[in-house]
């Protein structure tokens, strides 16, 4: 037996309502991030143009992975990479 692959999911550990009281700039990003998750539900032009020129086989897997269940996590993971970088870069988090 042996392991193909391995998904590790993390969350980190940050106090969002501190980030946003921090500045109007944190704020308008928490904001578009929390509006973007409730309004993706359809792939970017520029995604759906690179598709278009992948190979099939390439594209099948692409597609699985930003399929619509999937592109909730990706945002997820986007999210938290920018809100860690806004906890602990500039502002009071440094």
């Amino acid at each position: 037996m042996w392991i193909e692959r391995i998904k590790i999911a993390t969350t980190p550990v940050y106090d969002v309502a501190q980030l946003v009281e921090r500045d109007a700039l944190t704020k308008i990003v928490v904001e578009s991030l929390d509006q973007a998750q409730n309004e993706l539900r359809t792939l970017p032009a520029e995604i759906e143009e690179m598709l278009g020129v992948l190979p099939p086989e390439v594209r099948r897997e692409v597609e699985a992975e930003w399929g619509r269940d999937q592109r909730s996590a990706v945002l997820n993971d986007v999210r938290a990479i920018i809100l860690d970088a806004l906890g602990t870069k500039g502002g009071q988090g440094s």
